[in-house]
């Protein structure tokens, strides 16, 4: 597999190229103009130039003009260039020679005979220096994670910024806030403070967390966004500055910052529970007690595997009372839980603590879900079932088989579940119905059953997300929630996109301070659904790299 750097300005042409050389195995970096191939060439390092002689650019420049001043450069003068052109007359392929091609190739060409002559210079080239980039890029990981044994989580950003230093590059890391619509930097004592970066379709590195791809900045041409994943829970991104003008469209930088933001998202979750500044970085307000204590009962909001994808919200994020949620995935088997305690405050908190510690120490004890919900009902009852104090939960606790698809279910008074196909409403989960939690049930505890089909998606949520009630006096409503959810489908939008929008769509219809809290679950059966959640490539029709502008 060879690193190729195509130069060419006709669409058609180039888009064919792309496919095929790609289709051969190799990796292909894309210019449109004499400049933007020149410049790209010099920031390197390729295996092969395979360009157009007649290539547009400034001041007079073209592909022959690129091919003379790359030979000048002892850093490219042995670099293999191949010329295609539809100019096939011995006086065009003499200049092209004159220049310093190493081959010339008039079009139309033969697909196999083009492979086989870029076979035979990649041959021929020495062998690109990439390998010294990645040396260094090694050593600068083993600095860090030397480091990280003993390291402070006020000092995970000057370190990763001291390490990169040294290899020409920077880094800047951006954490979302739990709102999710602002990224906030971490400060590296001595550089300049970075402005918050607000999350809309309108801002690069709102895109690259929204979208979860990186996102090059065609402004700044060796800048580049790249999400800060831990597994697939989102905690924000990283501004890359790469060495070399074409740096951020390489697709072997942009995999290199994707390594370096993997180790950092990592490195960020390991130190998160050991020092409060990582965690006061992503607040925008204080959190009230009641907020504290649930925050640190939940998992991670985002959770994917090879056949499914999860992912969970809850608002509002500074003042949550008794809203949760609950998840493991082990072996063919997916528990979920949403719980939502009755009132607000701490009261309600401390009761959905319980609850959810009942129903994981029952689940972990290997109870199934009758057994869960025996144990929240004589928890809640024995810490928070007084005459004054009162508690009781509302729930939907699910068992799902993924292999077959079966989901056994238990609803404790939440409202159906919604469940889409295709981007279009299939229906709701009725049935396994049952009291609040807390209160004493009569009776065997029935227990629901609904098949999915493999791509189904199940969307769970609690009555504050339908009940949120406008200025008007009106409703959120469920026709709105499962409008939203559909249209989030049919954009393909990873699911902690799905409810991160569905969550702010809410809060807008709301306007003002929430009367109550509201949480949601996703769940997605599907393979390409829990793709979408892990970094992929910069565009979505794109198998390797973006396309640099003109």
């Amino acid at each position: 597999m060879a690193s190729i750097l195509l130069g060419e300005n006709v669409p058609d042409l180039r888009e064919a190229l792309i496919r095929l050389l790609r289709r051969a195995g190799h990796e292909v970096s894309i210019a449109g103009t004499a400049d933007d191939t020149l410049t790209a060439a010099l920031a390197g390092p390729f295996d092969l130039v395979l360009m157009n002689p007649a290539l547009p650019g400034s001041d007079g420049l073209d592909g022959l003009e690129v091919c003379r001043r790359l030979r000048a450069v002892a850093a490219t003068a042995r670099l293999p260039i191949m010329m295609l052109s539809v100019r096939q007359c011995p006086a065009d392929v003499a200049a092209a020679d004159a220049a310093g091609a190493d081959d010339y190739l008039g079009k139309p060409f033969d697909n196999a005979t083009l492979l086989a002559r870029v076979a035979t210079l990649v041959a021929r080239g020495e062998p690109a220096p990439a390998a010294d980039v990645d040396l260094g890029l090694l050593r600068a990981v083993r600095e860090v994670m030397a480091a990280s044994h003993l390291m402070q989580a006020d000092e995970v950003a000057p370190t990763l910024d001291r390490a990169l230093s040294r290899l020409g590059m920077g880094a800047v890391i951006f954490l979302i806030d739990h709102d999710q619509v602002v990224l906030r930097a971490l400060p590296v004592r001595g550089r300049e403070p970075s402005e918050p970066e607000p999350v809309h379709e309108g801002s690069l590195p709102g895109r690259a967390y929204m979208l979860v791809r990186p996102e090059p900045d065609p402004q700044r041409r060796g800048r580049l966004w790249v999400p800060l994943l831990d597994g697939t829970e989102r905690f924000g991104v990283i501004r890359f500055e790469v060495p070399g003008a074409a740096g951020a469209y390489d697709v072997r930088w942009q995999q290199r910052c994707e390594l370096i933001a993997e180790i950092v998202a990592h490195l960020i979750a390991s130190k998160m529970s050991g020092g409060d500044i990582l965690k006061v970085a992503r607040r925008v307000e204080p959190m009230t007690v009641a907020a504290e204590l649930m925050w640190q009962m939940l998992p991670p909001l985002t959770s994917s595997h090879q056949r499914l994808a999860l992912s969970a919200i809850v608002q509002p994020c500074y003042d949550v009372g008794g809203e949760g949620y609950d998840y493991a995935v082990d072996g063919d088997t997916a528990w979920l839980v949403l719980l939502g305690a009755v009132g607000r405050g701490l009261g309600a908190a401390v009761a959905g603590a319980v609850a959810l510690s009942a129903i994981r120490a029952a689940r972990r004890a290997g109870g199934d879900l009758p057994e869960q919900v025996r144990a929240a009902d004589e928890h809640l009852i024995e810490q928070c079932g007084g005459s004054r104090h009162a508690r009781f939960v509302t729930g939907m606790l699910a068992r799902f088989d993924l292999e077959s698809g079966l989901v056994r279910y238990i609803n404790a008074g939440s409202p159906l579940p919604v469940i889409f196909r295709d981007a279009d409403l299939l229906g709701v989960v009725t049935g396994g119905a049952r009291v609040p939690l807390g209160v004493r049930a009569e009776g065997e505890v029935r227990v629901g059953e609904k098949v999915l089909c493999r791509g189904d998606r199940m969307l769970l949520h609690t009555a504050g997300v339908t009940e949120a009630r406008a200025a008007d006096g009106s409703l959120f409503g469920a026709a709105r929630l499962t409008r939203l959810a559909a249209d989030c489908e049919q954009a393909r939008l990873p699911a902690p996109e799905t409810l991160r929008r569905l969550a702010l769509a809410v809060a807008e219809h709301r306007g003002g301070p929430p009367s109550g809290d509201a949480a949601m679950v996703l769940v997605e059966w599907s393979p390409a659904a829990a793709r979408r959640t892990v970094v992929g490539p910069p565009y979505p029709d794109s198998a390797g790299e973006a396309e640099a502008p003109s």
